[in-house]
């Protein structure tokens, strides 16, 4: 089979961190990208070489560009990897990758290492596998029953298995694609895990998709996700199914108690209130987690009866 890494690059709007990204690519690696909308301004770009650029007139929705971009990648790539548009690629990165490729070329999934920046480029954490290792089907995806903290610019994916899961599911709108994917081809398939940092994740914690983490839509998203993998599990052995009926409790939990928090730091306690009413903390969440969604609850209680009092 041909060996081959394409980077494919969904963009919307961002020229200058376009460039950030592709600067951090060696010349010598394809690169295919999908400019949502049309919007980037192609004589800023400053890389000539091994760079294709495709441009739809209409802005789709997020993740059907990533799946766009990975599409453009031509069949001479065996393997694709899909960074943001504001991620990057430390030095020796994406050769490391490819190393890895060159001795797995059968691998479904490649996972690395990858550190996690904030607006102004610094690193606030970083997600590493637990050790160098391959694993398949069950036990690949054991990794990831707690959650998926590895991020997209440190996964490869076998193209041909990408496309037998269906890239993307781009029904989702907010969060959770990512996610579900890379839960799902640990599930299908073979997974080499390298603890090397190989490139640079971007959060963007005053952006409009972490305002909405305490939205019915980011809710129904989780819950759509984690649903998702249900149906994945229905073959899996007993013992994975009740495993993951507690990882998914603690999923959802967790996601229940980083929208309180995010309503709790804006002091929208009534609002929090209304949403703990919404949604109850799920059966089989961990102590510590439903300890602390118990305690901003009853500290936005006090809240709203110390304000109407005052």
């Amino acid at each position: 089979m041909n060996i081959g890494l394409g980077i494919a690059i969904p963009t919307y709007n961002r020229s200058e961190l376009l460039n950030d990204l592709l600067n951090s690519i060696p010349e010598a690696a394809p690169v295919w990208v999908s400019d949502n909308g049309g919007l980037t301004e192609k004589g800023k770009i400053n890389r000539n070489v091994n760079l294709e650029f495709s441009g739809c007139a209409d802005v789709i929705p997020m993740f059907s560009n990533w799946n766009r971009a990975a599409r453009l990648v031509t069949p001479d790539q065996s393997h694709v990897i899909i960074p943001s548009d504001d991620d990057k690629y430390l030095a020796g990165g994406l050769e490391h990758i490819r190393d890895i490729l060159v001795q797995n070329p059968e691998a479904d999934m490649i996972v690395c290492g990858c550190d996690l920046i904030d607006e102004s480029g610094s690193v606030f954490h970083t997600y590493r596998p637990e050790r160098d290792e391959i694993l398949v089907g069950e036990p690949a995806f054991r990794k990831f029953i707690k959650g998926v903290d590895a991020r997209m610019p440190a996964i490869a994916f076998k193209r041909t298995t990408f496309e037998k899961l269906g890239g993307l599911d781009s029904s989702f709108e907010l969060t959770a694609a990512d996610s579900d994917l890379v839960q799902r081809c640990a599930l299908n398939g073979k997974v080499v895990f390298s603890t090397t940092v190989v490139g640079q994740y971007r959060v963007w914690r005053g952006s409009l998709t972490h305002a909405k983490i305490a939205s019915d839509q980011w809710m129904a998203e989780i819950e759509k996700w984690l649903k998702k993998i249900d149906v994945e599990l229905d073959n899996g052995s007993l013992d994975l199914q009740a495993d993951w009926r507690k990882a998914r409790a603690e999923i959802a939990a967790r996601n229940l108690l980083s929208a309180i928090g995010l309503l709790y730091a804006g002091k929208r306690y009534e609002e929090l209130i209304q949403f703990r009413k919404k949604y109850p903390i799920p059966a089989g969440a961990s102590l510590r987690t439903v300890i602390s969604i118990a305690r901003r609850s009853f500290v936005s209680r006090l809240k709203i009866l110390a304000t109407r009092h005052c």
